[in-house]
């Protein structure tokens, strides 16, 4: 959704175009209002995965250059779909998520569109991004590079006012990282966990109330419940079991029910 919850956007992974459809009148009945074909031509950069929405604007995530290969970076438009500007970085990027009481955005990162075009099998491991970028998130510049295992997929702050932390999950490693900002605006980041050997971790999301963290295995097929009430301890509480290839997911308000998304039957 746009900021203003009249439009939605889709991002096209492989076909480099994005869709815009109006929710204005009726969010059952969206309405294709816009199809930006020329998403390369105007940001320099390949492989639109996720957007997301700052007052008035779109920052899409790009996985790497206009061929498909190196860095990517961020490519900004108005909520209307007008090509702003590009933000281009060193590394592969997945995912944002904006702390903006802080002033503060971090990209997640993954691998090149000509990696995750090939089968699994074939991806080449000197293609995989390795490190988060954090940002100002005013001046659209990044301010710190944090380097830890490959593929760090996912990443979330911390949903409380205030809460200067959060975690991110390595697809390659299997494993959970913590990512905290010092009161002098630097950040640590370490490792706070393991999924276990064959999880490959895709998706996270924590409760409302930041106690726990869900962690979805895409290969494991299992979700997994982490205990993160003692931030620098956290455990594994829980387990679904028996979900074939589960991917992405969603914590509704209450914190009653999670959703996920599955590959397989």
């Amino acid at each position: 959704f746009t900021d203003d919850r009249t439009k939605i956007w889709a991002a096209g992974l492989v076909s480099n175009r994005v869709f815009i459809f109006d929710v204005s009148q009726d969010v059952t009945k969206p309405k294709l209002m816009r199809r930006i074909e020329n998403v390369v031509e105007l940001s320099g950069m390949t492989g639109p995965h996720t957007p997301y929405a700052i007052p008035g604007r779109i920052l899409i995530s790009m996985a790497s250059g206009p061929d498909g290969k190196g860095g990517g970076g961020l490519a900004e438009f108005t909520n209307d779909g007008e090509f702003v500007g590009s933000h281009k970085t060193p590394n592969n990027p997945y995912e944002t998520v904006i702390k903006p009481e802080f002033n503060r955005m971090i990209t997640s990162s993954w691998v090149p569109q000509s990696t995750y075009l090939m089968p699994g099998d074939k991806w080449d491991p000197k293609t995989f991004s390795s490190s988060m970028l954090v940002w100002d998130l005013k001046e659209r510049k990044i301010i710190q590079e944090l380097p830890g295992d490959p593929v760090p997929l996912a990443a979330r702050w911390m949903l409380r006012p205030g809460a200067n932390y959060g975690y991110s999950g390595s697809l390659i490693a299997n494993t959970l990282w913590k990512f905290e900002m010092a009161k002098d605006g630097t950040f640590s980041y370490k490792k706070a966990g393991e999924t276990g050997s064959g999880c490959a971790t895709a998706d996270i999301r924590q409760s409302p109330d930041d106690k726990f963290l869900y962690v979805s295995c895409f290969v494991g097929s299992e979700i997994q419940a982490w205990d993160i009430s003692e931030p620098d301890a956290i455990k594994l509480h829980d387990t679904i079991q028996g979900v074939v290839q589960p991917n992405m997911m969603h914590v509704t308000g209450d914190g009653k029910r999670l959703y996920f998304t599955n590959s397989g039957a």
